[in-house]
């Protein structure tokens, strides 16, 4: 890998080294401080979107499928997972270095035993690992068959399974950047991003003062700190402020102190045998809101008390809401009943969501049970969850409560007493 690297006019400044890293696998160290600028690398080994679907392999994929008697509808990540499957599995590909240098399984969820995936028994991110692996195995096995009799020297069915088709995916979802970070020259069009070899060893902290500036020939990553970066320290990037679960699910870890920015993903139930169904969902097309809802511990979301206002409404307060023009961008408070039947459906949907995050056994097993660095992940990706649940139950909605009863007492009065 940094044979072809340095082929290519990319090294590793004599500053830095690679190393293998307690907790984080490889990462990069320095040997001396450093005051600005980290790495750069040219844009001739970015892997992006553009040159995927330049490639001899983007071409064949498209020509594959636009054949007469095939009518298939495919993610657009599709094209990129094949290429990385080609290229990582051809001796003489231009990335087939650095694909090969990566590693062949991830900490994230898809790979875990059956066992640890019990541990997101109750969350959201159980239901995703399970709907996302079998998306992706329907779209493997609908377009790998085809690509493989078509071009079978660029995509070989003989050697190439599923786990390949798994392992395009959490590689693109763990080492992906942005477009624009990686290609000056982008279209504009393409959204998927792209792999920046040997910058994608940066290892993560929140709060880390980067800099990537882009020209027509390099990508230069620089430290904007107030203070060098001392001798024998490990360099890090910073991938945002993301909930504990988008870390898991995206790149196989979870955050110490993260709490601030977990996320819980609820959907707020309206049969459809409800005679009102139809209404509800039209009030809530009007209001530009969604059953699914993300909540966190840093405020109430307005968005879930709208829904909720509407999936209580009788037919007057339906009819009183659509007459609210849509520019008004939110449907707030319409009579003391509606609301107090929106907060007994609040504290309910948090009990029970609550309940399910509770309610799983291997959470009683001994200490033992988080050695693993899976188990611990899921522990603390838990332990965020409830902390925006409890927040809600014991913060959020009382303080709601007093405020918007104190706010409309002479409504609230006959329903008090």
């Amino acid at each position: 890998f940094e044979q072809w690297l340095e082929k290519h006019g990319c090294k590793l400044p004599q500053s830095l080294e690679i190393q293998a890293l307690d907790k984080y696998g490889c990462g990069i160290v320095t040997r001396v401080p450093i005051a600005d600028q980290i790495m750069k690398i040219p844009l001739t080994v970015v892997l992006s979107e553009d040159k995927v679907v330049q490639s001899v392999e983007g071409q064949a994929f498209d020509t594959a499928l636009k054949h007469e008697k095939v009518n298939v509808t495919v993610t657009p990540r599709c094209k990129l997972y094949c290429f990385l499957i080609s290229q990582r599995n051809s001796p003489t590909s231009f990335f087939g270095p650095y694909l090969r240098s990566l590693p062949r399984r991830y900490n994230t969820p898809y790979y875990w035993s059956p066992g640890e995936l019990e541990l997101l028994n109750g969350t959201t991110l159980a239901n995703s690992v399970r709907d996302t692996t079998a998306a992706l195995t329907s779209e493997f096995n609908l377009c790998w068959p085809l690509l493989s009799h078509q071009f079978p020297n660029l995509f070989p069915a003989s050697i190439i399974t599923f786990q390949d088709y798994l392992w395009a995916h959490c590689t693109y979802t763990s080492r992906g950047f942005p477009a624009r970070v990686g290609d000056t020259h982008s279209s504009g069009t393409l959204t998927l991003g792209c792999l920046l070899p040997l910058v994608d060893l940066l290892n993560h902290r929140h709060g880390t003062p980067i800099e990537w500036n882009t020209n027509d020939t390099e990508l230069i990553v620089k430290h904007c700190g107030t203070t060098n970066i001392g001798a024998n320290r490990q360099v890090f990037n910073n991938y945002g402020t993301k909930s504990n679960g988008e870390f898991l699910l995206g790149y196989g870890f979870c955050v110490e102190d993260n709490l601030e920015y977990d996320t819980v993903s609820v959907v707020v139930g309206i049969s459809s045998r409800d005679p009102l169904h139809r209404q509800k969902m039209e009030a809530m097309e009007h209001f530009g809101v969604t059953l699914q809802c993300y909540l966190n511990a840093r405020h109430l979301s307005i968005e879930l008390l709208q829904v909720l206002r509407i999936a209580v409404m009788d037919e007057p307060e339906l009819t009183e809401a659509n007459k609210i023009p849509k520019e008004s961008g939110s449907l707030d408070y319409i009579n003391a009943e509606n609301e107090l039947n929106m907060m007994e459906s609040l504290e309910r949907l948090i009990q029970q969501s609550l309940q399910k995050i509770s309610n799983v056994p291997c959470l009683t097993l001994p200490s033992a049970s988080a050695s693993t660095t899976n188990a611990r992940n899921a522990m603390l990706f838990r332990t965020g969850q409830r902390h925006v649940l409890e927040t809600y139950m014991n913060t959020f909605l009382p303080e709601y409560r007093a405020r918007v009863t104190q706010e409309h007492a002479d409504e609230f009065a006959p329903y008090l007493d």
